[in-house]
């Protein structure tokens, strides 16, 4: 158990606008608002890292409320009289640059001895202590040199980022290792002409290792093995406020995990990398680098279903029928609410279509987990025979047949589907140009956003299927001309928005070079979409992407069932026919992707 302490934690605010005039009227284009502080934010890392994690805090009762329900976190609250401290991040969307305002925080000092027993309680329990943030109005300046004391005699691991007077008397304390940026180092070692001297003299001081962030320039560190340098991964303009947590938490998690001090760091650049891409702190996507507590690199979070092993080295054969309006309209020749016999109807196919892919795993599956996309309105008993089946199941939230992105069960009630339906993971389709309709894009983003930070919280993963349609008047090339690159825009502004599902669904692209692009802007495995293409326009798009290290499977459907189910409505073939017919065009494209893969000699470790 890693248990993580806050002394001082806030309200964080985010606003985002697209420039910052000061003196003038600033509108905000997007609030974000959660219960933070730096640890705050590092507990929810370690969790997203699959830690176990108890988080001990000083807080205020209104700001106990703000902390979302988060099974992946044990809280003890010690509570504080007073109001919220909030912290208020004002990020300019062309620059990337953010202005911070920091309130000082409710007196603590009557919580003190309750907070310190807390954390004496638990300490024989724990794997690492980890102090990270300011120290509030109220408490002893050497608040955290007392509690590394208290963890001393249980050998317990301690990671500290701290600033002003508290940094030194803890850094004296001995913490196996402090993080600091690089203002933080210099107040600390005003002496220090360097990064690598300042880094040096906190160990000197007591730290058994202490890194120093450089932002951009990545970090250096000073440990029992000698001086390192990370260069910082590249990243597109974000929010940089959560990057320092981030790193503490992969540092932390690395050194549980005894791994090198150069992968430490390597790990704690990536991460704190993907932090820079979400528009609050204390979300992050785990990168190829990231270890988790399995000592996977790479590992998917996964909630129920199969098990993908190794992550992102199995690939995920999706057999995708949760089509609802089109099946009622395309399929099923249905207008208007239709019948109950027509609903019946529809039960029976995708049920047809279960027991193909069940057939298809009994003759053997190579190389990947095969998986189904079912929708609850006519899949509610392939769901549940499935899961009993131990498939991966995929299940969509969006309403059908919509232009703009809407929940099935409504902004109030698909939380409460999800938790209902438990899938392994949750499906959101969006049509999304960015050339198209700009307030629309930005009303689906920000549904988006919500879903995404529902799903962290709740130990959640999703997957993400894009569709680009076309504007009007477009010409003949444009599927082949234009649409990568609108993809590829596309990707880019939802990475930006903060969104990181395990998954991106993605149309196919007309050359390698083009998958490759989309696939690089992603930060999770692509798979190849279907899109009721006839069979050599899958198969193409198959080979292309099956070479492309991105990509890590695909999501097909009306290919695949749409001519053997619609024969046997008609009569003309048995119902046995049309699951044999469904279970070979399935293995066949495992088949063709796998062989496509390992003749291109695809790494996906």
């Amino acid at each position: 158990m890693i248990l993580v302490v806050a002394l001082n934690p806030a309200l964080d605010i985010t606003y985002e606008v697209d420039r910052l005039s000061v003196g003038e009227t600033n509108r905000v284009a997007v609030v974000h608002e959660q219960a933070g502080g730096k640890a705050l934010n590092v507990a929810r890392v370690l969790a997203t890292l699959g830690h176990d994690v108890t988080l001990v805090a000083l807080t205020p009762p209104a700001l106990v409320e703000q902390w979302p329900p988060d099974r992946r976190i044990r809280t003890v609250w010690v509570q504080v009289a007073g109001p919220v401290r909030r912290t208020v991040a004002v990020v300019e969307r062309t620059s990337g640059e953010v202005t911070l305002f920091n309130e000082p925080g409710p007196a603590a000092g009557e919580a003190w001895a309750p907070l310190f027993d807390a954390v004496g309680s638990l300490l024989p329990s724990a794997d690492a202590l980890v102090l990270s943030g300011s120290v509030p109005p109220g408490l002893p300046v050497d608040a955290y040199a007392q509690l590394i004391d208290l963890a001393h005699p249980h050998k317990v691991f301690v990671a500290l980022d701290t600033a002003d007077l508290a940094l030194l008397p803890a850094v004296a304390a001995g913490p196996g290792v402090v993080k600091v940026n690089l203002t933080e180092a210099r107040a600390a070692v005003p002496s220090a002409t360097s990064p690598e001297e300042a880094a040096e003299a906190l160990r000197v001081l007591g730290a058994e290792a202490a890194v120093v962030s450089l932002g951009a320039d990545g970090m250096v560190a000073a440990t029992p093995h000698g001086p390192f340098r990370m260069p910082a991964r590249p990243v597109a303009a974000g929010n940089p406020t959560g990057a320092g947590d981030a790193a503490l938490a992969a540092l932390v998690s690395a050194t549980l995990e005894d791994l090198p001090w150069s992968e430490r760091l390597r790990t704690a650049t990536a991460l704190a990398a993907t932090a820079v891409e979400h528009p609050v702190a204390g979300v992050v996507r785990p990168p190829p680098t990231a270890t988790t507590t399995a000592g996977t690199a790479g590992t998917i979070p996964r909630q129920s279903g199969a098990n993908l092993g190794t992550g992102l080295r199995a690939m995920l054969w999706t057999l995708a029928v949760d089509h609802r309006d089109s099946f009622r309209r395309g399929f099923l020749g249905v207008r208007g609410a239709g019948k109950a016999e027509d609903a019946a109807t529809a039960r029976r196919a995708k049920g047809l279509v279960l027991e193909a892919l069940l057939l298809a795993r009994e003759h053997g599956i190579a190389d990947g987990e095969p998986a189904i996309l079912v929708d609850e309105e006519y899949g509610a008993d392939v769901i549940a025979r499935a899961r009993a089946e131990e498939l991966t199941v995929v299940v969509p939230v969006e309403a059908s047949g919509r232009a703009e992105l809407a929940f099935e069960h409504g902004d109030l009630g698909w939380a409460a589907a999800i938790e209902r339906v438990d899938p392994s993971y949750v499906k959101v389709l969006i049509r999304h140009n960015p050339e198209g309709d700009t307030a629309a894009n930005h009303r689906q983003v920000d549904r988006l956003v919500g879903l995404q930070r529902w799903l962290d919280a709740n130990s959640r993963d999703w997957m993400l299927e894009l569709l680009v349609p076309p504007t009007a008047d477009t010409p003949d090339d444009w599927d082949d001309r234009i649409r990568p690159e609108l993809v590829a825009a596309a990707v880019d502004e939802l990475v930006a928005a903060g969104l990181h599902p395990a998954f991106w669904k993605l149309e196919g692209m007309p050359t390698a070079g083009d998958f490759a692009d989309v696939a690089s802007r992603t930060n999770g495995t692509c798979l190849v979409l279907g899109r009721g293409a006839d069979t050599a326009v899958v198969d193409r798009w198959l080979t292309l992407a099956a070479g492309v290290a991105g990509y890590g499977g695909f999501a097909v459907g009306r290919t695949l069932w749409w001519q053997p189910l619609r024969a046997s409505l008609d009569g003309h073939c048995s119902e046995q026919a049309a699951v044999e017919a469904i279970a070979a065009n399935y293995r066949r494209i495992i088949d063709l992707y796998s062989h496509e893969a390992k003749a291109a000699h695809v790494d996906r470790s």
